[in-house]
């Protein structure tokens, strides 16, 4: 029994464009000028038949720059060429100058919508940020007053338990005096009342011998 051959990792069967050059990008682009039409990122990938979009726009920008540059230049080689030759070169130039006007002009159309979008975004962010610090300075001011308040009512609850404590005590020497008081009262009450009844016994007992000593003898008998 064969073995079956084993199945490739994912991505392996995949092909992958190249990094694209520059000299690449610019035989596109001059193509694309030559046939009439404004080099893109689109139009060029599909000419190139790939590539990164980041790296094409940074290879564009550099071909339209350096496109500038060699326009702004002397052209005596023009003078040397057939002038339906010298012709054509010069249009093309022309066209290619217009292309990279435009394409500048577009860029920085571009750069300026977006920096007044971040313009608004950060103005839009500022004044939410603003709102939100004024609420929470309101909020903090509300809790300090609250914790304030709160304070004082703890200070005059102290301050009344405190003098609720000293009358407390106050009334408790009081009552401990009356009860010392109330109880001499009552010793010294006992004291009268045990004197009185000694007194009113000692009464009654010297009462009869008295009322004996004073009752008259019987007469004796006649004729005795």
């Amino acid at each position: 029994m064969s073995e079956s051959p084993s199945n490739p990792a994912y991505g392996a069967t995949r092909r992958r464009r190249a990094t694209v050059s520059f000299a690449e990008l610019e035989r596109a682009a001059t193509a694309l000028l030559r046939s009439g039409l404004k080099p893109g990122i689109d139009s060029l990938r599909q000419a190139l038949g790939g590539g990164s979009p980041q790296t094409i726009q940074a290879l564009l920008s550099r071909y339209w720059r350096e496109l500038g540059e060699r326009i702004d230049g002397p052209a005596p080689a023009l003078q040397r060429m057939p002038s339906d030759v010298a012709d054509l070169a010069d249009e093309l130039w022309r066209r290619a100058l217009a292309l990279a006007a435009e394409a500048s002009t577009q860029d920085d159309n571009a750069a300026k919508e977006r920096l007044e979008q971040l313009q608004r975004d950060h103005d839009l962010r500022s004044h939410a940020l603003a709102l939100r610090e004024r609420e929470m300075a309101t909020l903090l001011e509300s809790r300090e007053r609250t914790v304030r308040e709160l304070e004082s009512h703890l200070r005059t609850t102290m301050s009344l338990l405190s003098s609720g404590q000293a009358t407390i005590r106050a009334l408790e020497v009081r009552i401990t005096a009356a009860d010392a008081q109330a109880e001499e009262y009552r010793q010294r009450l006992a004291a009268v009342v045990a004197r009185a009844g000694a007194h009113l016994r000692a009464s009654k007992s010297r009462e009869p011998r008295q009322v004996s000593a004073a009752k008259p003898r019987a007469p004796a008998p006649k004729g005795s």
